[in-house]
Formats: C-alpha cells, structure tokens, sequence
C-alpha cells in the first residue's frame, strides 16, 4: 500500500511538472519512475527543482511507511553529457554518494555498448565451470539429461529473454553443452554419435528435447512481441511502438539502424510469431472475381443466429464442413491468436517447438512416443530405446560406417509371448519396435508391463559383457535376467487405486449442493457423435426444491468436440432462462473443462464465440453461479441430449439412405 502512494506521489509530481521525467522519444509517454520487486528507479533531470521534489516525495513516504530509504545501497546514474560540477552538486543535495553504471543488475551490465559478445562472454565462462566441476562426478545418462535441462542450459535464460544473443556466442555455449553430454572427462573425448541439431529436436520428433541456444534465444524474445501485439497501450507498448513504430505496424515495420539491441530482439521474435499466429475468423479461401471482396459476415445470418448455409454453398461448397464447424459470434471483434495453443496464447514451448522444426524441416514419420517415450519402462531403458532408434550404440554395422572393422551382431531369442516379431522380417530398428509393440505377455511371465525392452537391455549389457569381461550367457539365462529385470521394475510401481465408475464422476459428490429458495437450477449436459460430427443438447429447469419447471432438448450438426457441445448445451440453456424472465440461477454441468473455463475467466479458440455468449448471458442474471457435478445427478440432461442425438441420427442415416438409392 505505501509502495502505491509512492508510486501516486510521482504520478502527482508528473502531472504538475515538478518531476517531469524522461522520454524515449519525442511522442513516447514521460517516465519518472519504475518499480521491480524490491527496488525502485526514479528518472528526473539534474536540476535543483527536481531534486527537491524528489527527496520531498521520499521524506513523505519514510513518514508514511515507518522505513528509511538506505543511501549506503543506493547509486546515481548520469547521462554523458553531465559535468562533473554537476554530478557533484546532485550527490550531496540526494545525500547519495555512488555513482551507477559500471555494476551487474540480474546478471547483466548496467550499461553496455554495441558489442554483444563482450557483454555476455561471461557467461560462457560460467557454463563451462559449472559443466567441468559435474563431470568429475559419475553421473548417469539420465543424469546428465536433468542436469543439462534444468541447470546449464537454463543459466542464459535471463540474458536470452532480454537481448539477441551474437551467432558466435550461440555456438560457444553449443560446445560446452555437447561436450558436457558425450564426454565423460574434459580431457576426454569421446565421439559424438548424434549431432546437437538432433539432440535439440522435440522428444516427439526423434530429439532429447534439449534446447539449441539460438532458437531458444528468438523463442523467448517472441513473449515479448507477442505482448506488444495484443497489449499495445501498456507503458512498455506505448513507450517502445511510439518510438519504432510510428508510422507502420509492428508486423512489417523495419529496424532503423539507430535500433537498441532490446528492440532488435522484439523484431527477431517477430519472425517466430508470424509463423504461427492467426485470427479467430473462419476460413474464406483464395478469392475469385466475384467473391474477391467477401468478407465473413456474409456468410452469417443478419440475426447472428449461425452461418447462412446457401451463402456459404454458393461461395465455398468445398470448405462447408470446415466452416459450419466453427461457432460464430457477430458481436465481438476478430482477434490475433496463436493456432499452436488451445488457449490462443503465445507460449515459448510451442513457438520454440515450431521454429525448430520449421528450421529443421525433418520428415520423420516413426511414432516416438507411441514406440519409445509412452512405452511402459523405466526411464534409463526408454532412453536405451531411443539411442537404439537413433543408431547411437557402438554396434558392429554403425561402428564399420564410421570406419571402424568390428565385427558384431544381435541376438533375438523366442519369449514366452504372443506375436513375437520375426528379425528376418525386420529391416531396422524402427521396423523391429513397431512389430514389438504388438507383443503380448502369456500369463506364466506374471508381467503386466512389456517385456521387450528388458530384452533389448539385456543383450546389450550380455554383448558389453562378452566383449570386454569374457563373460558368455546361455539364450536361457539372458532370458530369465530379462523377466526378473521386468518384474522388480513392475514390483517397484506404486499401486494404482481403481475406480470402478466413470473417469468424471471419481472424486465428485454424487449429492447436489444447497441452493438458497426462490434460486432456479439449470441442469445441461450434451451427446456427441465423433464420425457425423453430430450433437444432441439437453437442458432442465428445476426450483431450489428440484421440482422440474420446464425441459427441452435440440440437436445439432457439424459440431467440432464434446467441449463445443457442452458449451451449446448450457448456452441453450442460459437463452432458455432470459426468455423466461429467470433471475437467479445455478448452472450445473458434468464437463469440468468448461466449468473451469468459465470459472476461471479463460478461453479456448474454438469456444471463443460460446464462451463470449455464455459471459454476456450472464449479465442478464442478477445472481449466477456454474459448479461441475457427477454425471449420476446430470441424469435428467443426459438422457435428454442423448435421445436427441438418437432421433438425430436416425434422421441423417434414413435420409442418407435414400440419396444412395
């Protein structure tokens, strides 16, 4: 609370010139002060006027707070241009005698000039020190993998989110890590089986989900964009739009050569975004000569009640599906949304994802999490699966591609199992684990979990063994270590509790909550069929008694998910009870994912038209309130939805019917 008088008291000096503050620009907003966490920055000229004002405005906020403000730890910055005589006269009016801009402010310089690679050489030199001081330590691949993520590649972020990085710089740090992944000490090394661009590519798409430095680096400056973009009268859009962007947009605008190295990083994360931004409006398609000027409300009906089905036949049959699928709303404005995130939101885990791939352009068709990462193992043997795909084992054909003659091969031996995959049939490794998937364990293996993994581990560590301890083991024996190997894994799984109803109903009160008298209950629920796209919606009102006052049901063709039928349902429901004069209402639903949307005041690109309907409904209300319940007390609107969608599709499959005929 005193933080804001503070900040109320500079606002005040502001507005009658007493502390004017700075401008970036000429039409940027002044600025006298900052706030961050615990400190605070205050902007003024070097005048007397403004001194006084300033320690008058710090005067009334240590009487008003009870705290002394700490000169020893404060430090004056002055601009170039600023003579010593002045300097000096400022410090002793302030009573602040150091002077700022040659220390470290979260890690970086107070200030800097235009060479980069100096500013951040630092942290190089910390990368490699923290690397060096792990790998005197044994750690495990899996080890290494938490290490690398969650620590050293994470020590630049700061300076990543904040500035451009020098291409160079990038690849330095690229060195330490990969050096820090393959070697096992800094004076030897080891050879790298894959290469970083590899490691660097998501988990889904063949990598390790390590980060490459410089992708990273236009990831994160793309938050900042992308806040630019959809806040652009914040202080910080206002300041940095009116100074770079004064006559164009920031989508096409270019960088002037007097650029800052922030404002360069904004326009490198512009690159990130235009690659995955959009607009929540439907799709049009390639104008002709007589649709050039079509815009998408006139494929809507003049009430706004839907899409003009004839309108859109006439102009674009082929896209029919695609477009009555998306639920419009007339009265709200086209807004520019990220097509990577359900929420719309920008996220610097998919904009990273997308930028990577994008660069990469990999045609990798192999399901990694189906056969490698979802498979039911310990993380070391996913790991070993994963360099099993990627060739990454010292094994005889990879060794003699890189030029080394050693003979090697592979043992496959017949498990107690069902469609065991047959090596002749099997080309390579990707071969081999899509046919193990469809393995099944007999019941003597007592084994729940696959057992091929264990297997693959097992010979890689007998074939280790052979090699370089001379020790041999029977097909028997490597079997047997295979199942006990597989069965403590499986021992050591903490007990799942089953739940023997459905997946909505577990750990939700199968009683209704109280409602206060004279409140009505609407209870909502819908029915989906996934192949027609076909929805069957249902509502019930009952008093505070659970006496049914009214109840009906619709349906509803080319309805995208189950969510989107939720949402329908309880906004039929909502219209229902404004025509009908109701007032006060709970909402009752069995779709958790919508009351938490609605609840928690968040959005869905699909259902940002229902959900901007359902928010202006209930302002109709004078009390309104939305609480998930069990499906067991949705039975009323459940029933209700799923005749609806039966009557429904007997309809489109009796009339489907007769146009085949």
């Amino acid at each position: 609370m005193c933080t804001e008088v503070l900040s109320g008291l500079c606002h005040k000096a502001l507005e009658n010139g007493s502390l004017p503050g700075v401008k970036v620009a000429r039409n940027c907003p002044p600025i006298n002060h900052l706030l961050f966490a615990d400190d605070t920055m205050f902007f003024g000229k070097s005048n007397t006027a403004s001194c006084a004002t300033l320690l008058s405005i710090l005067d009334r906020y240590e009487k008003a707070s009870g705290q002394c403000i700490n000169r020893a730890k404060s430090a004056i910055t002055f601009s170039s241009k600023t003579n010593q005589e002045c300097r000096t006269r400022v410090k002793r009016e302030l009573n602040i005698n150091n002077e700022g801009g040659i220390g470290k402010y979260l890690g970086l310089p107070e200030h800097f000039g235009r060479r980069k690679r100096d500013i951040f050489a630092s942290i190089v030199d910390r990368i490699r020190q923290r690397a060096q001081s792990w790998t005197s330590r044994f750690l495990s691949g899996a080890g290494k993998m938490v290490l690398l993520k969650s620590v050293l590649a994470a020590m630049p972020t700061y300076a990543v989110l904040c500035f451009k990085l020098p291409v160079s710089l990038c690849k330095q740090i690229q060195s330490v890590l990969t050096r820090f992944w393959w070697d096992v000490k800094p004076e030897l090394r080891k050879m790298s089986w894959i290469s970083w661009d590899r490691l660097t590519f998501p988990k889904s798409a063949g990598g390790l989900g390590f980060r490459e430095i410089e992708v990273f680096n236009d990831a994160l400056l793309a938050k900042h964009t992308w806040q630019l973009l959809k806040n652009p009268t914040s202080l910080l859009g206002q300041t940095l739009l009116n100074k770079y962007c004064k006559d164009t947009d920031l989508l096409t605008c270019s960088a002037p050569n007097s650029s800052s190295h922030g404002w360069r990083g904004i326009l490198a994360g512009r690159d990130v975004i235009r690659k995955g931004m959009g607009w929540s409006v439907a799709p049009i398609g390639p104008p002709t000569a007589q649709n050039q000027d079509l815009k998408v409300k006139d494929l809507l009906l003049p009430a706004a009640a839907g899409w003009n089905v004839d309108e859109i036949r006439r102009h674009l049959p082929h896209h029919e599906e695609q477009i009555r699928k998306l639920i419009p709303c007339t009265d709200q404005e086209d807004e520019l949304v990220w097509l990577l995130e359900k929420s719309g939101s920008y996220s610097t885990k998919s904009g990273y994802a997308l930028t990577k791939l994008h660069k990469g352009n990999l045609n990798d068709v192999f399901n990694w999490k189906r056969f490698v990462w979802n498979v039911e193992c310990s993380p070391k043997i996913k790991h070993f699966l994963w360099k099993l795909k990627n060739e990454a084992l010292a094994v005889g054909d990879t060794l003699i591609r890189r030029g080394m003659q050693v003979d090697g091969r592979k043992v496959w031996d017949l498990v107690p199992a069902l469609a065991v995959p047959s090596l002749q049939s099997c080309n390579s490794m990707e071969d081999l684990l899509t046919a193990c998937a469809r393995l099944t364990n007999l019941p003597p293996t007592g084994l729940a979990k696959p057992l091929y993994p264990w297997i693959f581990w097992v010979l890689w560590t007998s074939r280790n063994q052979l090699r370089f301890e001379d020790k041999s083991f029977s097909e028997t024996e490597m079997l047997n270590k295979a199942l006990k190997a597989a069965k403590e894994w499986q021992a050591s799984l903490p007990q799942r509790k089953q739940c023997s109803v459905s997946s909505k109903d577990c750990h939700v009160s199968k009683k209704l909550p109280l409602v206060p008298d004279n409140v009505s209950m609407l209870f909502s629920d819908a029915a989906w069929n996934a192949s027609s796209l076909a929805g069957g919606l249902g509502c019930v009102y009952t008093d505070s008694k659970g006496i049914c006052c009214f109840e009906g049901n619709d349906n509803r063709r080319y309805i995208a998910s189950a969510l989107a039928a939720e949402a329908l349902a309880l906004r039929a429901g909502l219209l229902q009870a404004v025509s009908t004069g109701i007032k006060e209402v709970v909402c009752f639903s069995d779709s958790k994912c919508l009351i938490d949307l609605i609840t928690g005041h968040k959005s869905v690109v699909a259902l940002r038209g229902i959900l901007h309907d359902i928010g202006v409904l209930s302002a109709s209300f004078t009390s309104i309130s939305f609480v998930f319940i069990s499906r067991v007390c949705n039975e009323s609107a459940d029933r209700l939805a799923k005749n609806a969608l039966f009557l429904f599709t007997n309809t489109l499959f009796e009339s489907e019917n007769s146009i085949v005929r």
